[in-house]
Protein backbone atom coordinates (compact mmCIF):
# COMPACT_ATOMS: atom_id res chain seq x y z
CA UNK A 1 0.00 0.00 0.00
CA UNK A 2 1.03 3.57 0.06
CA UNK A 3 3.82 4.53 2.13
CA UNK A 4 2.38 7.67 2.94
CA UNK A 5 1.88 8.19 6.57
CA UNK A 6 3.01 4.77 7.88
CA UNK A 7 5.49 5.18 10.64
CA UNK A 8 5.90 9.08 10.27
CA UNK A 9 6.77 9.00 6.47
CA UNK A 10 5.26 11.12 3.88
CA UNK A 11 5.30 11.13 0.50
CA UNK A 12 4.34 13.29 -2.37
CA UNK A 13 2.73 13.06 -4.96
CA UNK A 14 0.49 10.26 -3.54
CA UNK A 15 0.92 6.67 -4.30
CA UNK A 16 3.85 7.10 -5.87
CA UNK A 17 5.94 5.52 -2.52
CA UNK A 18 4.72 2.09 -2.33
CA UNK A 19 5.27 -0.98 0.03
CA UNK A 20 4.89 -4.15 -2.14
CA UNK A 21 6.02 -7.78 -2.15
CA UNK A 22 7.05 -8.24 -5.94
CA UNK A 23 10.71 -7.07 -6.17
CA UNK A 24 12.38 -7.23 -2.42
CA UNK A 25 15.87 -8.06 -1.18
CA UNK A 26 15.41 -9.81 2.10
CA UNK A 27 12.75 -10.41 3.99
CA UNK A 28 8.77 -10.06 1.92
CA UNK A 29 8.25 -6.14 1.66
CA UNK A 30 9.87 -3.65 -0.09
CA UNK A 31 9.77 0.11 -1.10
CA UNK A 32 8.89 0.67 -5.12
CA UNK A 33 8.92 4.75 -6.02
CA UNK A 34 7.62 5.31 -9.62
CA UNK A 35 7.10 8.65 -11.29
CA UNK A 36 4.02 10.08 -12.76
CA UNK A 37 4.15 12.78 -15.53
CA UNK A 38 7.70 12.44 -15.18
CA UNK A 39 7.03 13.84 -11.81
CA UNK A 40 10.20 12.42 -9.64
CA UNK A 41 8.60 11.27 -6.47
CA UNK A 42 9.48 12.71 -2.73
CA UNK A 43 9.80 10.73 0.35
CA UNK A 44 10.56 11.86 3.57
CA UNK A 45 10.77 11.61 7.37
CA UNK A 46 11.41 13.38 9.74
CA UNK A 47 13.50 12.31 13.26
CA UNK A 48 14.20 14.29 16.39
CA UNK A 49 17.29 15.57 16.52
CA UNK A 50 19.67 13.28 18.86
CA UNK A 51 22.83 15.05 19.03
CA UNK A 52 24.77 12.23 17.82
CA UNK A 53 27.99 13.68 16.47
CA UNK A 54 28.25 10.57 13.92
CA UNK A 55 24.79 8.99 12.05
CA UNK A 56 25.27 6.07 10.08
CA UNK A 57 22.48 5.25 7.08
CA UNK A 58 22.78 1.62 5.17
CA UNK A 59 20.38 0.32 2.56
CA UNK A 60 20.10 -1.71 -0.74
CA UNK A 61 18.55 -0.46 -3.83
CA UNK A 62 18.17 -0.83 -6.85
CA UNK A 63 21.05 1.13 -9.29
CA UNK A 64 18.43 4.21 -12.00
CA UNK A 65 19.64 6.07 -13.71
CA UNK A 66 18.94 10.08 -12.61
CA UNK A 67 19.80 13.39 -14.09
CA UNK A 68 21.92 15.71 -11.77
CA UNK A 69 19.62 17.21 -9.61
CA UNK A 70 19.59 21.45 -9.50
CA UNK A 71 19.65 24.16 -7.51
CA UNK A 72 20.90 24.79 -4.00
CA UNK A 73 21.34 21.25 -2.16
CA UNK A 74 18.90 21.11 0.78
CA UNK A 75 20.82 18.10 2.57
CA UNK A 76 23.76 17.51 3.88
CA UNK A 77 24.96 14.34 1.80
CA UNK A 78 23.25 13.79 -1.83
CA UNK A 79 24.42 11.48 -4.47
CA UNK A 80 22.58 9.71 -7.70
CA UNK A 81 24.05 7.05 -10.08
CA UNK A 82 24.59 7.92 -13.81
CA UNK A 83 23.82 6.41 -17.15
CA UNK A 84 27.28 4.67 -16.67
CA UNK A 85 26.29 3.01 -13.90
CA UNK A 86 28.80 5.09 -11.77
CA UNK A 87 28.32 6.91 -8.23
CA UNK A 88 28.09 10.68 -8.77
CA UNK A 89 28.63 12.55 -5.73
CA UNK A 90 28.19 16.45 -3.98
CA UNK A 91 31.50 17.76 -2.39
CA UNK A 92 30.84 20.76 -1.29
CA UNK A 93 34.70 21.68 -0.08
CA UNK A 94 34.89 22.00 -4.21
CA UNK A 95 34.69 25.56 -5.31
CA UNK A 96 33.07 24.76 -8.38
CA UNK A 97 31.79 21.71 -9.87
CA UNK A 98 30.86 20.15 -6.52
CA UNK A 99 29.66 17.18 -8.05
CA UNK A 100 31.94 14.51 -8.62
CA UNK A 101 31.74 10.82 -10.74
CA UNK A 102 33.26 8.56 -8.76
CA UNK A 103 35.27 6.48 -11.01
CA UNK A 104 37.12 3.98 -8.58
CA UNK A 105 34.29 1.66 -8.46
CA UNK A 106 33.16 -1.09 -11.42
CA UNK A 107 30.06 0.71 -12.93
CA UNK A 108 26.68 -1.19 -11.31
CA UNK A 109 23.98 -2.56 -13.28
CA UNK A 110 20.27 -1.23 -13.30
CA UNK A 111 18.33 -3.56 -11.38
CA UNK A 112 20.58 -5.19 -9.25
CA UNK A 113 20.33 -4.81 -5.55
CA UNK A 114 23.31 -2.49 -4.37
CA UNK A 115 24.25 -1.59 -0.65
CA UNK A 116 25.20 1.78 -0.19
CA UNK A 117 26.12 3.09 3.43
CA UNK A 118 26.05 6.94 4.11
CA UNK A 119 28.90 8.11 6.87
CA UNK A 120 27.48 11.49 8.15
CA UNK A 121 29.65 13.64 10.81
CA UNK A 122 28.33 16.82 12.14
CA UNK A 123 31.28 17.50 13.90
CA UNK A 124 33.96 18.24 10.71
CA UNK A 125 30.61 18.16 8.16
CA UNK A 126 32.05 15.65 6.01
CA UNK A 127 30.37 12.81 4.53
CA UNK A 128 31.50 9.26 3.50
CA UNK A 129 29.55 6.91 1.04
CA UNK A 130 30.18 3.10 0.73
CA UNK A 131 29.50 0.55 -2.13
CA UNK A 132 28.93 -2.74 -1.35
CA UNK A 133 30.90 -1.99 1.74
CA UNK A 134 33.53 -0.50 0.36
CA UNK A 135 34.30 3.16 0.89
CA UNK A 136 34.16 4.93 -2.57
CA UNK A 137 33.83 8.19 -1.83
CA UNK A 138 35.28 9.94 1.71
CA UNK A 139 35.33 13.35 3.67
CA UNK A 140 33.10 14.77 1.26
CA UNK A 141 31.85 18.28 2.12
CA UNK A 142 28.96 18.46 3.19
CA UNK A 143 26.19 19.92 0.88
CA UNK A 144 24.55 22.13 2.94
CA UNK A 145 25.58 23.00 6.66
CA UNK A 146 23.44 20.87 9.16
CA UNK A 147 23.87 21.17 13.03
CA UNK A 148 22.50 17.33 13.30
CA UNK A 149 20.53 14.78 11.68
CA UNK A 150 16.90 15.77 11.57
CA UNK A 151 15.91 13.82 8.45
CA UNK A 152 16.04 11.13 5.49
CA UNK A 153 14.93 11.86 2.39
CA UNK A 154 14.66 10.36 -1.18
CA UNK A 155 14.07 12.11 -4.58
CA UNK A 156 13.80 9.31 -7.46
CA UNK A 157 12.04 8.35 -10.09
CA UNK A 158 11.62 4.77 -10.58
CA UNK A 159 12.94 2.66 -8.40
CA UNK A 160 12.95 -0.31 -5.46
CA UNK A 161 14.57 0.23 -1.51
CA UNK A 162 14.97 -2.29 1.04
CA UNK A 163 16.68 -2.74 4.36
CA UNK A 164 17.12 0.68 5.36
CA UNK A 165 18.47 1.18 8.68
CA UNK A 166 19.85 4.22 10.25
CA UNK A 167 22.00 4.34 13.71
CA UNK A 168 24.95 5.92 15.12
CA UNK A 169 26.83 2.62 14.86
CA UNK A 170 29.36 1.17 12.53
CA UNK A 171 27.29 -0.96 10.16
CA UNK A 172 28.40 -4.24 9.64
CA UNK A 173 30.56 -5.21 6.64
CA UNK A 174 31.57 -1.64 6.02
CA UNK A 175 35.53 -1.17 5.45
CA UNK A 176 36.45 2.36 5.41
CA UNK A 177 40.29 2.21 4.70
CA UNK A 178 39.50 -1.32 2.00
CA UNK A 179 42.28 -3.34 3.72
CA UNK A 180 39.67 -6.60 4.08
CA UNK A 181 38.42 -6.51 7.47
CA UNK A 182 35.46 -4.57 8.45
CA UNK A 183 35.42 -1.61 10.57
CA UNK A 184 33.21 -3.34 13.42
CA UNK A 185 35.47 -6.23 13.49
CA UNK A 186 38.45 -3.84 13.97
CA UNK A 187 36.69 -1.37 16.27
CA UNK A 188 35.63 -4.54 18.40
CA UNK A 189 38.73 -6.43 18.81
CA UNK A 190 40.95 -3.77 18.66
CA UNK A 191 39.59 -0.15 19.11
CA UNK A 192 40.87 1.48 15.99
CA UNK A 193 40.72 0.63 12.39
CA UNK A 194 44.15 -0.02 12.18
CA UNK A 195 44.60 -3.54 11.79
CA UNK A 196 44.37 -5.06 8.55
CA UNK A 197 42.84 -8.76 7.53
CA UNK A 198 46.56 -10.37 6.76
CA UNK A 199 48.13 -8.56 9.94
CA UNK A 200 49.66 -10.01 13.06
CA UNK A 201 48.35 -7.33 16.33
CA UNK A 202 49.90 -9.75 19.04
CA UNK A 203 53.10 -10.88 16.50
CA UNK A 204 52.51 -14.60 17.15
Amino acid sequence: GDLNGQNGWQTSPSNTALVQTQTVYEGSQALSVSSISNQQSTIINLFATSGANTIWADMRVHAVPAAMPTGAMDAAAAYYFDPAGRLVVYDGQQASNNWVVLTNHAPVSTGVWTRLTLKLDYTTAEWSIYLNGAVVGANLGFAGLRPGFAAFRIDAGDAFADELRISTDIHQGSDADSDGMSDLSEMEYFGNTDQTATGDFDGD
